[in-house]
């Protein structure tokens, strides 16, 4: 996925060098956005380990202002620093590991596809969040929901169709999907809920930033493909 992207410097020598100082700025940012999400208590949300993350927002800036390759680099590097104050929550991690690789990709296809239009950066986002939800919602309840109760001892398997099963007929378990006694409309109650709101969030940051990022630099850069 080579799409559109910002390019800054006219010598080898200072493009490698902004790439590199870019990266690291985004990376310790997204760690702050990361640490700081798991301090910040929603209630229901909260007692089944879902937070609100918004590091993706600068992994997406990265992706443009330096390249795909390198924001899917401190991707990488965010993922393993959170096992440092969520060792424990592996899955979690797993998960937002996904997450972050989606919406960094969808954002990358759509500026593709929208490169040339007004407003692009609202388009971008707006189907960015449409899109990463979809995924994320079909996801948890092909994957991640199983794998978490399975890991927690509350089903004997983590294969989502015994999982299901076994959820429509416990109605303790519907607690954990808004009381729906339907495994997939609690599953797509739920999560399309909290991923709309996630990823709205990372939205209203994000158009703000990155137009913040295009303005600072368009003297000096071109949008190359």
């Amino acid at each position: 996925m080579n799409g559109a992207r910002i390019a800054f410097w006219p010598k080898k020598e200072q493009h490698q060098l902004f790439n590199l100082s870019f990266s690291a700025m985004m990376l310790a940012l997204a760690l702050i956005a990361s640490f700081v999400s798991h301090f910040i208590s929603i209630p229901f949300l909260s007692a089944l380990k879902l937070t609100i993350d918004i590091s993706s927002v600068f992994l997406i800036a990265c992706a443009f202002f330096v390249s795909y390759s390198w924001a899917l680099v401190i991707t990488v590097a965010l993922s393993l620093c959170s096992f440092i104050w969520d060792g424990n929550n592996w899955i979690g991690i797993l998960t937002l590991t996904i997450a972050n690789f989606a919406i960094v990709s969808f954002t990358r296809l759509y500026f593709h596809i929208f490169a040339q239009i007004k407003l692009r950066w609202l388009w971008v986002f707006s189907l960015a969040t449409l899109s990463n939800t979809l995924l994320l919602t079909t996801l948890n309840g092909l994957l991640i929901t199983p794998l978490y109760w399975y890991w927690f001892g509350y089903v004997p398997t983590a294969n989502f169709v015994e999982v299901a099963k076994i959820y429509n007929k416990t109605p303790y378990f519907h607690f954990f999907l808004f009381g729906v006694p339907n495994y997939w409309v609690g599953i797509f109650a739920l999560y399309s809920l909290f991923n709309v709101i996630k990823f709205t969030l990372v939205s209203l940051i994000g158009v703000p930033v990155m137009r913040a990022f295009q303005k600072f630099y368009w003297k000096k850069a071109q949008i190359v493909y």
